[in-house]
C-alpha cells in the first residue's frame, strides 16, 4: 500500500528538516504507584522525608528540603498526595527540577494548593522542550489564573506570549491546552469543579488524600467520605458528520511506564465480565484529555467507581451515529451538559491514580466507543462476556480509520496525505482512499509531487483489489448502516452473521476485505 520507494525520495527530498525527537523519559520514580502494592512502598519510602520537612522550623525548612530532593526524585507518586502548607516550598522547589517527571509531578501537585506564585512556576514551562511538561503547565495555569498574577507574566504581555504560543505549537493537543488557557485568561472559560478532593490528616500531622485501591476500600481508608458528585445531562438534535477525527489524549498508545499492562477491547476477565473500551495513558495524572471529533457532551457524572465519566456523541457521517465513553476523569472538567465541542478541543484532565476522584484506580483513562445515539444506561467500563460485545467498538480500530475520513487534514504535507490515503484502502475504504489522491493531486502543485499521486493511483488502478472493492462498497455500506447499533438479541445477531458471511464470500479478496472481518 506504501507508494513505490523511488517516489517517497524524491518527495521526502522537497521537505524541511524534521525536527528533533521529543526529550526522552528521565529515569525517576514516575509510574511507581502503577499497582497497590508498590505504591504503598514508595508512600513508606516518602514519609519520613515529608515529616522532616513538616516538623522544622521556618529556618531550618529549606536544609531539610535540599536533604530531601534526591529521595523527591524517585519518590513522586508519594508526595504528589499530600496537602500540608508547609510542603509547598517542597513542591515549588521540585518545579523547577531539571528532571521534567519531577516538575510535572510537582505542577500537578501544586494543583491543590493554587496562587500566583504556583501561577508564576507553571508559566515558565509554557516554553519547555517536552511537550509533556508544555501541556501540564498550560493546565496548572488554566487553574491558577488569575488577574493579578498575570500581571508578572511576560513582563505584562501575557496575551502576546499567549498568542505566540499558540501560533508556533506543532503538536495539536498541546495547542488544544494553549487556546483553552487563552479562554480562561481572556474570561471566556470557566473550568467546571465536578469533585471535592477528600482530604484526611494522621495522627503524625500528614495531610493527604488516601490511598484507594477500588472503591469498596472508601470507607475503609476514608471514613466520613460522603460523595457529592454532579451529573449534568443535555444535548440531542441532529449532528452534522465530524469531519476531523483525532486521539483522545497526548500520546495516545504510547506508555509513559514500559512494561505497564493496560487492558485493551474485549479483554476478558475471571469473573466473566468482558472489558468494553480500550484502556490508554498510563501515570498521566493531571494530563488533560480531548474530544475525539466535533460532537456534543451528553453526560458529565462524577462520585462513582468510574470517576469522572464524560459521554460525547458525534455524528459518524448523515446515517451513522457513535459516543465516546471517558473514564477516570479528575475534579475538573472543561465542558458542561449539552454544550457543542470541536475535534481536539480540551473537555478534561486525568485524576489521581488511586484516589476517591478516580474511583480507585490506577492512574489511565479508559476510552469507549459504542454504536447509536446516547443512552443513559450504556455508559460502563464491563460486561458479560456471555453478553457479546457487538454493542461496543474497538477503539483501537475504529480511531485509526475514521482519522481516515475527513480528507487531508490542513498542513499536511504530501507524504502524509500518501500515507492517509494508504491507510484508507488498508482499513477497506477504498473510495475515500482514491478520493484522498485526487484531493492530494488538486492540492499540491509541485510538478514531481503530482506524478507521483498519478503514479499511485495508476498503480491501483491496475490491481483488482482495488477496483473490484469500489464497487462493492456500497453494499457494505448498506450493511453498516442497517446492523450500526445492533442489540444483541438472537434474532438479529442470526440476521447480521448471515448478511456478513454473504458479503465475505463475494468481497473478501478484495480492499473491503479488512472492513468485513
Amino acid at each position: 500500500m506504501r507508494p513505490p520507494v523511488p517516489v517517497i525520495a524524491a518527495l521526502l527530498a522537497l521537505l524541511p528538516a524534521a525536527p528533533p525527537p521529543a526529550a526522552a523519559l528521565e529515569t525517576s520514580g514516575w509510574g511507581r504507584d502503577i499497582n497497590p502494592g508498590q505504591a504503598e512502598a514508595v508512600l513508606a519510602e516518602a514519609r519520613p522525608g515529608l515529616l522532616a520537612i513538616l516538623n522544622a522550623s521556618p529556618a531550618e525548612r529549606p536544609a531539610r528540603i535540599e536533604a530531601f530532593l534526591e529521595k523527591a526524585r524517585w519518590t513522586s507518586e508519594a508526595w504528589k498526595r499530600f496537602r500540608n502548607p508547609e510542603l509547598k516550598p517542597l513542591l515549588l522547589r521540585l518545579a523547577e527540577d531539571p528532571d521534567w517527571t519531577a516538575a510535572h509531578r510537582a505542577l500537578f501537585a501544586l494543583d491543590r494548593y493554587g496562587g500566583d506564585d504556583v501561577l508564576r512556576a507553571a508559566w515558565k514551562h509554557l516554553f519547555h522542550a517536552e511537550r509533556r511538561m508544555r501541556e501540564k503547565a498550560a493546565l496548572t495555569c488554566l487553574r491558577t489564573w488569575s488577574a493579578k498574577g498575570a500581571k508578572d507574566l511576560s513582563r505584562g504581555d501575557w496575551k502576546g506570549a499567549l498568542a505566540a504560543l499558540v501560533d508556533t505549537e506543532k503538536d495539536p493537543h498541546v495547542r488544544a491546552a494553549f487556546e483553552a488557557l487563552r479562554k480562561r485568561a481572556e474570561g471566556k472559560l470557566a473550568p467546571q469543579q465536578v469533585h471535592e478532593e477528600f482530604t484526611i490528616e494522621e495522627k503524625d500531622g500528614l495531610r493527604w488524600t488516601p490511598f484507594l485501591s477500588g472503591m469498596d476500600q472508601a470507607r475503609r481508608v476514608a471514613p466520613g467520605y460522603a460523595a457529592k458528585g454532579v451529573n449534568q445531562g443535555g444535548g440531542g438534535g441532529k449532528l452534522p458528520p465530524a469531519a476531523t477525527w483525532t486521539t483522545p489524549l497526548l500520546g495516545y498508545g504510547e506508555e509513559e511506564v514500559k512494561g505497564t499492562s493496560l487492558q485493551p477491547f474485549a479483554n476478558p476477565r475471571e469473573n466473566g465480565m468482558v472489558h468494553t473500551g480500550q484502556d490508554v495513558g498510563a501515570c498521566m495524572d493531571g494530563a488533560g484529555y480531548y474530544a475525539a471529533a466535533d460532537g456534543v457532551v451528553r453526560l458529565v457524572h462524577s462520585g462513582s467507581d468510574m470517576g469522572t465519566l464524560l459521554v460525547l456523541e458525534h455524528a459518524l457521517d448523515a446515517r451513522r451515529t457513535v459516543c465516546a465513553v471517558y473514564m477516570h476523569g479528575g475534579d475538573q472538567v472543561f465542558v458542561k451538559g449539552g454544550e457543542r465541542v470541536a475535534a481536539g478541543q480540551l473537555i478534561g484532565t486525568m485524576g489521581t491514580g488511586f484516589s476517591l476522584e478516580n474511583g480507585g484506580h490506577f492512574a489511565h483513562l479508559h476510552f469507549g466507543l459504542y454504536p447509536g445515539p446516547f443512552e443513559g444506561t450504556h455508559n460502563y467500563g464491563y460486561k458479560k462476556k456471555a453478553d457479546g460485545l457487538l454493542d461496543w467498538l474497538d477503539p483501537a480500530k475504529c480511531l485509526p480509520l475514521w482519522r481516515t475520513l475527513g480528507g487531508i487534514p490542513e498542513g499536511a504535507d504530501f507524504v502524509e496525505a500518501m500515507a492517509q490515503a494508504a491507510e484508507a484502502r488498508k482499513a477497506g475504504y477504498p473510495t475515500r482512499a482514491k478520493a484522498i489522491l485526487e484531493e492530494g493531486r488538486r492540492r499540491f502543485k509541485e510538478r514531481k509531487v503530482v506524478e507521483g499521486f498519478d503514479q499511485f493511483l495508476d498503480s491501483w488502478n491496475r490491481d483488482p483489489k482495488f477496483t473490484k472493492g469500489l464497487k462493492g462498497e456500497l453494499k457494505v455500506e448498506a450493511f453498516e448502516a442497517a446492523f450500526w447499533a445492533p442489540r444483541s438479541t438472537p434474532d438479529l445477531v442470526e440476521k447480521r452473521e448471515a448478511a456478513l458471511r454473504a458479503l465475505r464470500e463475494e468481497w473478501s479478496d478484495t480492499d473491503l476485505g479488512q472492513r468485513l472481518e
